[in-house]
């Protein structure tokens, strides 16, 4: 049965560059949401809706070779959908799972700095910006832990962003050498992107691929 991959780990841990390099292998990867009858879909949601109503997670989603940035956070709503991997161990045995890590302070640094991330999460829980890093920190530990001790060493792939290594990614996916991950930068350092990012349509900055938002960046 072919591999199909789910990544475990949290946001603001390469998950764009997770899809990218996926992606450049022939694989049908989706980062935080995907297309279906030309409506933009949140993955996090399909599988809490798909596990409420008694369905298999990823129904629905079948086509989908790979699964990045699964999870959906508004300031009425938070969805983890990363979490839910029992569920999903037990339901695709050809599933194998990315745990994508980082230094932990770096990855709150990062949360804190994406937009109006840490305003909704805070919105939605009722906490402040203190309890919103307690909470951050508290949950990286406690599932990088269940992760680890719940999912087989066969199926899972515990992937430092800051320093992976490239033959155990290689052989992870049956990549031939060479063709590894390739952390994107996530600044936008050019002056086109920067004219971009303020005058063209929200609408239509969001319907570019990531992978050509992430090549124009310095441009």
């Amino acid at each position: 049965m072919k591999p199909r991959f789910f990544q475990v780990g949290f946001n603001r841990c390469g998950t764009t560059s997770i899809a990218d390099m996926l992606e450049r292998q022939g694989l049908t990867a989706v980062h935080h949401s995907y297309l279906r009858d030309g409506e933009k879909r949140n993955i996090a949601l399909t599988i809490a809706d798909n596990l409420e109503q008694g369905r298999p997670p990823l129904d629905g989603m079948d086509d989908i070779d790979a699964f990045t940035d699964v999870e959906y956070t508004s300031e009425e709503r938070i969805v983890e959908g990363y979490k839910h991997f029992r569920e999903i161990a037990a339901a695709y045995p050809e599933m194998k799972f990315i745990l994508n890590i980082r230094k932990r302070d770096d990855w709150i640094k990062s949360r804190l700095g994406f937009a109006n991330y840490p305003e909704r999460y805070a919105a939605c829980y009722g906490l402040t910006r203190e309890q919103v890093i307690e909470k951050w920190e508290r949950d990286w530990d406690t599932h990088l832990a269940a992760v680890r001790a719940e999912i087989p060493a066969e199926r899972l792939l515990i992937m430092d962003i800051d320093a992976p290594d490239p033959e155990a990614v290689n052989a992870f996916f049956d990549f031939d050498a060479g063709s590894a991950f390739r952390r994107r930068n996530k600044s936008i350092n050019g002056p086109l992107a920067k004219w971009a990012q303020k005058a063209l349509p929200k609408g239509l900055v969001k319907a570019v691929p990531n992978r050509w938002k992430n090549y124009l960046k310095d441009f």
